[in-house]
């Protein structure tokens, strides 16, 4: 799974806790997959799935260092059981003002 995460999200995530989007596949109610991102005061990324959400969970440290620095994203490697190994990308998206162009 690979989520992109702009400057002013990052900010929004750490306020809050929590950052989603959704998108729609169809008119049904259920024809959705909503896609977040959350820190919490565990110590390794994990994943949450559960009724047309995935959850990436950060570790707070790792999510406040990120916002501080030069790194551009955090990767991890999440064990879902018989499905061996997901990996997780999430990168810091720099957003550049083009003067309105």
């Amino acid at each position: 799974m690979r989520l992109r995460v702009s400057p002013s999200e990052l900010a929004r995530l750490l306020d809050t806790g929590r950052i989603e989007e959704t998108t729609h596949f169809g008119p049904e109610s259920d024809a959705k997959l909503t896609y977040a991102l959350e820190h919490t005061t565990q110590r390794e990324i994990s994943l949450r799935y559960h009724s047309q959400e995935v959850t990436v969970i950060l570790p707070t440290v790792e999510a406040q260092s990120w916002s501080e620095g030069e790194r551009v994203g955090i990767y991890g490697e999440v064990d879902i059981g018989n499905c061996n190994l997901a990996l997780a990308r999430i990168s810091h998206r720099q957003i550049f003002d083009c003067g309105g162009r």
